[in-house]
């Protein structure tokens, strides 16, 4: 009975290409040469060239990029695409931090400090509402608030449960509170920053992708 294998396999969509979704750069450094800022960093997708006018978020400075150079490569390039490891020159002397997001202003990313995750668990503590945990966010880590955990799916046998935390091996929907304003996307507007970390100590302690 219902569908063969090939029918639903025939209806998947393929995923946009790091080309073809919208321009995401963090920036992971910024450096002072000769009176000249520099900003760093690796191209996660879209594709930047010079002259564009640019978005920074979540300070929200607009600006427009004057040079680009791409680390191994040219000196000066006209075009980054994903993966180029770049420095950048801004129009103006604008006071950002390490962290800012790089954008196209028609394809901003979201700008929030709650929003909903689907996490897998990878630790033998439980996470629980109330759970005080660190996100890494390119790179950039800050403290968080789990707000409540709902539709817990256990990640080996599919089978989903109620429970008053997420154990180790569990998936859930959870609702987080970070302390500082993110710039974020879902799946559906950019898949290459859609994804989401908690660390702690030891390292990654859960991973998912923001819904």
């Amino acid at each position: 009975d219902g569908l063969t294998l090939l029918e639903p396999l025939n209806g998947l969509q393929a995923q946009p290409s790091l080309v073809e979704q919208p321009l995401r750069l963090p920036l992971a450094s910024i450096s002072d040469r000769k009176g000249t800022r520099i900003y760093e960093g690796r191209l996660q997708s879209g594709i930047l060239a010079v002259g564009d006018k640019v978005l920074l978020s979540p300070s929200n400075a607009l600006t427009r990029v004057p040079g680009i150079q791409i680390f191994g490569g040219e000196t000066k390039a006209r075009i980054a695409h994903p993966d180029d490891q770049v420095s950048i020159l801004l129009d103006e002397d604008i006071c950002i931090r390490a962290g800012e997001l790089l954008s196209h202003v028609e394809d901003a990313p979201i700008e929030t400090d709650v929003f909903r995750g689907r996490v897998l668990w990878c630790r033998e503590d439980p996470l629980t509402a109330g759970s005080k945990v660190n996100l890494d966010v390119r790179g950039v880590v800050l403290r968080a608030e789990v707000q409540s955990i709902s539709r817990i799916v256990d990640a080996t046998g599919l089978t989903e449960g109620a429970s008053s935390g997420l154990m180790d091996g569990q998936v859930g929907e959870v609702v987080l509170r970070a302390e500082d304003l993110l710039a974020i996307d879902t799946q559906e507007t950019c898949l290459a920053n859609s994804g989401l970390r908690i660390v702690d100590q030891q390292g990654v302690a859960g991973v998912g992708s923001i819904s």
